[in-house]
């Protein structure tokens, strides 16, 4: 029967017996470690072996190198042995005098001036049975008895790398991965205790709790260990107490993708995009870009070094950042002032227009309103006055025709 079992949790930080190398070397470090045959169907001393792989574009002479076990056993390859790019190599236990454990044990890899690179750690390895790294997980896949050392069995498909689990209650999952990518975000620029790395399938949220990072910078290559869970719509690895961080090479920052918002979709997801548009709104830290009817909002984080209100309202801007998706919400998480360009200042003219016209409207709407008021003040004063003046006005008709009225008697 085939057998692809995840591996324990459990890491166990292998013992390195540095070695003597006059003077570091200047060379690529995209070693890995991707195969081990601990507890062969036939002889260990025969079958046994460790395999190396080199992830890098560059060739790496494997010359200083040292693989360990968790004893502090340790092979240090003392001849020119150059790894093409792309390239396994398969270390045997007669070459090594490694000795695998059929119980547990762990195997270390580690640079020419005693940097450590890679390890990996088991338990209870199943009989025949070949721990390899497909995509970020190791999984236990069944040897065919009689098998070349480092030969995929025919009986056996390769397991592709386990789904992300959903995230439990607390935020943290099940899963736990190793990952190898880019850093496109340094620690404390989109958070004090987040990086953010590029494993080829779109950025991950580095999380460590006391923010205790190495060095690092835009470009450098990293292997990091973690815990795999979903925060805020982007995909986080919570690096725990015995989990690890290791700097393994570097190369030329990446570049961003150019895309119209419209075409920006939740697929996109972790992906380092560049677009543009017209500022709608602003509020705080976030703001909404709009071009053609779509919209995208962009948030600043406070370690950018971004002033928010550089997005002002109706300017048009440029603004590269990581993608970021919550249910229908796409955000936008530019990393430093370079990411945002005004292309385009809000129109002086029109909105001098608008502040004009709005003047006028208020001026036109008050004097009518004056106008309306005083015709009514006259309505009111002639009504007023026309009710004491008719009555007094009857009288006096009434006393006159009484006074002609006596003279003509008279």
């Amino acid at each position: 029967p085939v057998i692809d079992e995840p591996i324990p949790t459990t890491t166990i930080v292998p013992t390195v017996e540095t070695p003597t190398i006059a003077a570091p070397i200047e060379t690529p470090t995209t070693l890995r470690l991707c195969a081990l045959y601990p507890n062969a169907t036939g002889d260990d001393a025969a079958e046994e072996y460790v395999s190396v792989e080199n992830f890098g574009t560059e060739p790496i002479d494997l010359r200083g190198w040292s693989v360990s076990d968790a004893t502090g056993k340790t092979f240090v390859e003392d001849a020119s042995l150059p790894i093409a790019p792309g390239e396994t190599l398969t270390l045997s236990r007669e070459e090594t005098k490694i000795v695998l454990n059929n119980t547990s044990d762990a195997v270390a890899l580690s640079a020419p001036d005693g940097t450590l690179i890679d390890s990996i750690s088991y338990d209870s390895p199943p009989i025949g049975s070949v721990l390899r790294l497909q995509g970020s997980n190791w999984v236990w896949s069944r040897n065919a008895p009689g098998s070349e050392p480092g030969a995929l069995p025919t009986n056996v498909t390769p397991t592709p790398a386990a789904p992300v689990a959903p995230a439990s209650a607390s935020g943290v999952s099940a899963s736990h991965v190793r990952v190898s990518g880019t850093v496109i975000a340094e620690p404390g620029v989109l958070g004090k205790q987040v990086f953010y790395v590029d494993d080829g399938n779109g950025a991950t949220q580095v999380y460590k709790y006391d923010a205790d990072f190495p060095d690092l910078k835009e470009g450098d290559v990293v292997r990091v260990s973690g815990t795999v869970s979903e925060v805020r719509g982007e995909k986080r690895l919570k690096v725990g107490k015995t989990d690890t961080i290791s700097v393994v090479g570097s190369t030329e920052p990446e570049s961003p993708e150019t895309m119209s918002i419209a075409d920006v979709t939740a697929a996109d997801r972790g992906r380092l995009l560049r677009v543009s548009g017209i500022v709608l709104l602003r509020d705080g830290s976030t703001a909404s870009l709009e071009d053609h009817g779509a919209q995208i909002a962009v948030r600043i984080g406070a370690g950018t070094g971004i002033e928010p209100s550089v997005l002002v309202r109706g300017s048009t801007v440029e603004v590269t950042g990581i993608l970021a998706a919550s249910g229908k919400t796409l955000t936008l998480l530019p990393r430093s002032p370079d990411d945002v360009t005004v292309t385009s200042p809000p129109a002086a003219a029109t909105t001098a227009a608008a502040i004009t016209t709005g003047k006028t409207a208020r001026t036109e709407g008050d004097q009518r309103a004056a106008g309306i008021i005083t015709a009514g003040t006259l309505l009111s004063l002639l009504g007023l006055g026309a009710r004491k003046l008719i009555p007094a006005w009857k009288l006096y008709a009434k006393t006159r025709a009484l006074r002609v009225a006596a003279s003509a008697a008279h």
